[in-house]
């Protein structure tokens, strides 16, 4: 019995040792290429979670920073620095284009206060705000042409070099311009904006006679208005104010009223009869009043 159990115990510890041995020859010759492998995923997963978790911030502060811009030279460095981040650097590079159009449309410098001397634009100033727009609205088109998907961009950018052209009377760069943009919206599926850019060009011929704006001193004076004297408010007005009324109320008549009444009926006198004459009817009109005398 305990040979039995002896040999037992002898052979499972024979089994042990043997597999024990196999496991550790299999981690000399095939456990470390297998480690590595594992590690190697590891670190592949590991580095994606972090790529993907860069690229959502980048994004984020991105579309962040185009927010909070607001002049041209913040939009322009938005552009340069997230370039590759949807398309953001071509909004961006619009927006600054934009911004220098509208100073030239409204005569002031979106870089001044209001009580600054060079506030309002200058012929000089006029001409490079325009010219950065225009070469901000071509760098729009050398980006946007490449893929279909930023087509809307390019339309944009069309249009601003249109209105960039028509301020400075160059009619025909303009109609070229905005012949392109009803291509390229046709093209990309926007039908209204091809019908805009038709009707700009039906309206070009209409500035080639510029609307001149009288000057200040050109304008009339305005017309004088007389003050008035302010009434005076002295104790006697106070006190007349502030004094109830003593005077009795007027005596109230009652109302009349009237009904209606009817006008009386007037009768017509009978018509005579022309067979029997003027006696006839005396005699008929005497004899009815001289009966009770022959009784």
């Amino acid at each position: 019995m305990d040979r039995n159990r002896l040999s037992k115990i002898q052979q499972s510890d024979l089994t042990e040792s043997r597999v024990n041995q196999e496991f550790v020859d299999w981690l000399k010759t095939k456990g470390l290429n297998y480690a590595l492998v594992f590690m190697v995923a590891l670190c592949a997963v590991m580095g994606w979670n972090l790529w993907k978790q860069r690229q959502t911030r980048v994004r984020n502060e991105a579309w962040q920073d185009l927010g909070q811009a607001t002049l041209p030279a913040a939009y322009e460095d938005v552009a340069a620095r997230f370039r590759e981040v949807d398309g953001v650097a071509p909004l961006a590079l619009l927006s600054a284009a934009d911004r220098y159009l509208q100073s030239v449309q409204t005569g002031v410098r979106f870089d001044r206060s209001p009580d600054a001397e060079d506030y309002r634009l200058t012929p000089e100033s006029r001409e490079e705000f325009l010219g950065t727009a225009d070469r901000l609205y071509a760098e729009v088109l050398g980006a946007s042409t490449a893929e279909n998907a930023r087509l809307g961009f390019q339309i944009s950018a069309y249009f601003g070099r249109a209105a960039v052209s028509e301020s400075n009377g160059q009619i025909d760069q303009a109609r070229s311009y905005l012949e392109q943009a009803a291509d390229a919206a046709e093209k990309a599926g926007f039908p209204l904006l091809a019908d805009v850019a038709q009707k700009r060009i039906a309206t070009l011929s209409e500035l080639t006679n510029p609307v001149e704006l009288p000057t200040q001193a050109e304008l009339p004076a305005p017309p004088t208005v007389e003050p008035t004297a302010a009434p005076v408010i002295d104790d006697a007005m106070i006190r007349d104010l502030l004094t109830p009324s003593t005077t009795p109320p007027a005596p109230t008549t009652p109302a009349t009223t009237t009904t209606n009444v009817a006008p009386p009926t007037l009768t017509p006198p009978p018509a005579k009869d022309p067979s029997s004459g003027n006696d006839a009817g005396d005699g008929a009109t005497g004899g009815g009043s001289s009966k009770p005398g022959g009784e």
